[in-house]
């Protein structure tokens, strides 16, 4: 992950943010959204941010 990582309230660059992801957090994944990793309820951070991306499936809903 870069120094820091903006987490966004949904999966567009629009989205507001919500909060930060420092570099090198460990931050859980649990689903992806196009280029966009799901790490909360309404937290999403872009793939392109995540050095090691997990491959995870689909956000469903």
């Amino acid at each position: 992950m870069a120094s820091t990582t903006d987490v966004l309230a949904g999966p567009d660059d629009g989205a507001d943010v919500v909060g930060v992801a420092a570099g090198h957090a460990a931050v859980p994944v649990e689903c992806a959204d196009g280029a966009w990793l799901r790490v909360g309820a309404g937290q999403y951070v872009e793939e392109s941010a995540v050095a090691a991306p997990p491959r995870v499936g689909a956000c469903l809903g």
